[in-house]
């Protein structure tokens, strides 16, 4: 069930809530993702993705666009409760990381999500439901070769602890299946109701730009390797986004309510003590940055895309750089005034300038209009995908700005144009177009953008 508005509000008004059918024996398992802070695996509150698809690529099904819709345990009981869930229901198993552990908030210890969901619930009238939470790290994916709607689990640690009643313990308790019981390690297929938060079933739990083989038969789907907290919209974060595309990466991101959340939070509380978006955590070695310049330089380090000199590599940081300024600039400082007609005209030889310096900067590195690269090289780097995701998407916007580049810098400009011609470039151009609609950088800098640049 993915269907959102006023076909989801009509669905519910006359009796088709998605659990309306579930008995109250039965067990639901609400599959979800779980977020919480690098101090504690407790998670603070949980959400899956919506508007993700599967595509084929070519190598077969890859997920693409959505963006996660996350819950706290004052929301949750609300959308079970609309959904049509009957209030003698007793077994409600939260399936995601963390949600029998203690977490932290601010610096500041927090019960267990499962202990915490039981008093909203009961408060929505599910006096006698029982609330499992699982102490340790799940993970879930839908395999091609299974049959549609089995759920194929593995699980890294699986024990649970309920919460009954008045939030009394009840026995710890090992997570079954209406086959066999859930080992430590050893996979096995759960069947009975499952409930992807906000009572649609989740689109799986990556952003993927390009196509990935598909896995073989009772194969785990790969998770996705960063996460990306920045706003809805390209913007900066389209810069990190097309790296991680040209990669053949995949990545997870969120709304942005919890990007807000996760700003918003004591320096303490965040994977990396940061003021503003974006800010990506590589899941697989630990490390967390902030500042575009500064993922970008690591992403281009880890995922071999810088120069081989020390030399190459500053030179590619100060192409970065470049391209942070000219988006400032472009939006006034994020912002600090509108543009005007007589602005945008005084300001057109300025742009024109940052364009020549990206055609010098290639024409001394051997770029030419059907060949070569910004920093020369046998293939592109950071600074070339840098290179198409500004000026590329500033034409897609305002195509003004690319008649001026094809004027001013035509060698970019073809670069620009042949770097956006790949594959996972493409399918990242789609995804975006799907996800954000004709947005560029928001709010009313935008709206003055779009009447006076054109």
């Amino acid at each position: 069930m993915n269907d959102t508005g006023i076909s989801k509000a009509l669905r519910r008004k006359f009796g088709g809530g998605t659990l309306s059918a579930v008995a109250a024996t039965d067990t639901i398992w609400l599959l979800s993702h779980s977020i919480s802070t690098s101090t504690s695996g407790g998670a603070l509150v949980i959400g899956n993705k919506r508007g993700g698809q599967f595509r084929d690529g070519g190598f077969g099904p890859t997920v693409v666009g959505g963006v996660h819709k996350l819950y706290r345990v004052d929301q949750l009981p609300r959308a079970i409760e609309k959904e049509g869930l009957i209030k003698d229901f007793l077994d409600l198993r939260p399936y995601c990381c963390g949600a029998g552990l203690d977490a932290t908030n601010n610096g500041q210890a927090v019960r267990p999500f499962a202990q915490r969901l039981k008093p909203s619930l009961t408060g929505r009238g599910y006096t006698d439901v029982v609330v499992t939470g699982f102490l340790g790290n799940l993970v879930a994916g839908y395999s091609e070769f299974v049959a549609p709607g089995t759920l194929v689990l593995g699980a890294d640690a699986v024990a649970g602890v309920g919460w009954a009643s008045r939030c009394r313990a009840s026995p710890t308790r090992r997570t079954r299946s209406t086959t066999r019981a859930v080992s430590e390690r050893p996979r096995s297929r759960v069947s009975g109701t499952v409930c992807g938060v906000g009572c649609g079933v989740g689109q799986g739990p990556a952003i993927a730009a390009t196509p990935h083989p598909a896995p073989a038969a009772n194969s785990r789907r790969p998770m996705s390797d960063y996460e990306l907290h920045y706003w809805q919209m390209p913007f900066r974060g389209q810069f990190i986004r097309a790296i991680l595309a040209f990669a053949g990466q995949r990545w997870d991101e969120f709304d942005d309510d919890a990007v807000s959340t996760l700003m918003e939070a004591v320096p303490a509380a965040q994977p990396v003590p940061f003021m503003g978006p974006p800010m990506l955590v590589d899941r697989h070695a630990g490390v967390a940055l902030a500042e575009m310049p500064a993922i970008a330089y690591y992403l281009g380090e880890t995922l071999d895309l810088m120069p081989a000199s020390v030399a190459g590599k500053a030179l590619a940081l100060k192409v970065v750089n470049d391209a942070n300024d000219v988006i400032d600039e472009l939006t006034l400082d994020g912002g600090k005034q509108m543009w005007s007609p007589q602005r945008w005209k005084k300001f057109q030889p300025r742009l024109a300038h940052w364009m020549s310096i990206w055609e010098e900067t290639g024409r001394r590195h051997g770029l030419a209009r059907d060949a070569g690269f910004l920093l020369g090289g046998p293939r592109a780097g950071v600074t070339d995908i840098i290179t198409a995701t500004l000026w590329g998407t500033l034409d897609d916007h305002f195509p003004v700005i690319g008649h001026l580049l094809e004027t001013q810098a035509p060698a970019t400009a073809a670069l620009a144009k042949r770097v956006n011609a790949e594959p996972s470039m493409v399918n990242l151009a789609a995804v975006t177009r799907e996800r954000f609609g004709d947005s560029y950088c928001g709010g009313e800098i935008e709206k003055s953008m779009k009447r006076v640049i054109r």
